[in-house]
């Protein structure tokens, strides 16, 4: 068996080899899309095969085999970001053009990336370093469940209450077309959490998208868009089956 060693984590004692790999794989793409830490997995897995988990070669294969996950839901939403990147430079041009859904999302991915952006580049040694320890992975793991569960009990009260109550849509359920710049703000702050491994991306997003009163779908793109430049990770995931969400009508 073929080893991938220096060339991978850099340390003897951290060699690992196709089968590991494979394996670490697998648990990436069952758990990436689903509102479960994928990078807390990972690096559970990576401890129960003796890898030291905040060794920077081993964090880097972490993150490298993300992308593919990446490609992914670019390929899943390509037709959504097209059209939101073609809307937006009209909207740069147009008056009419701004008055459009796809500059509101523009927008909306442009502030919803920044919180992670910034944070990321300025935690950048404690994420990949202490932030590895599985205290803290487990923590965010069994802490974030609880707010997803919160999250989930406070959609479903709110669905279920009398209508006519919320004005216009009779629900208090807001969707795609009513996400506002605050919403994406908050989203990108939620993804700030998830730097911490343990905590999901997807679920801290979403959880915050149903806090603010948004359905499920219309949480979704600010989830897997603001995630590329952000966090290297994208999710379009529900905690129940949900068709993608569209930028028009």
């Amino acid at each position: 068996m073929m080893i991938l060693a220096d060339a991978v984590t850099g340390d003897p004692a951290n060699q690992l080899n196709y089968i590991q790999a494979v394996i670490l794989g697998i648990v990436e793409g069952v758990t990436e899309f689903l509102p479960v830490s994928s990078t807390g997995h990972l690096t559970v897995v990576e401890k129960i095969m003796g890898l030291t988990i905040d060794n920077k070669g081993v964090t880097a294969f972490t993150a490298i085999i993300q992308v593919g996950a990446i490609l992914a839901a670019v390929l899943y939403f390509i037709k959504d970001i097209v059209r939101i990147v073609v809307g937006f430079v009209k909207g740069i041009f147009s008056a009419d053009a701004r008055q459009q859904l796809e500059w509101r999302f523009g927008w909306a991915i442009i502030v919803g990336s920044i919180p992670i952006a910034v944070v990321g580049l300025l935690a950048k040694d404690i994420v990949t370093g202490a932030l590895r320890s599985l205290w803290f992975v487990a923590a965010g793991l069994i802490l974030w469940s609880a707010v997803m569960v919160a999250a989930e009990w406070y959609h479903n009260r709110l669905t279920a209450e009398p209508l006519g109550r919320h004005g216009p849509d009779d629900s208090g359920v807001r969707h795609e077309d009513q996400v506002t710049i605050m919403d994406a703000l908050l989203i990108g702050l939620a993804q700030c959490i998830a730097l911490v491994p343990g905590v999901s991306r997807s679920g801290a997003t979403i959880s915050i998208g149903l806090f603010r009163h948004l359905d499920r779908v219309a949480a979704t793109p600010p989830v897997v868009l603001p995630g590329h430049p952000g966090a290297q990770r994208g999710r379009p995931a529900c905690w129940r089956p949900c068709k993608p969400a569209r930028t028009s009508p």
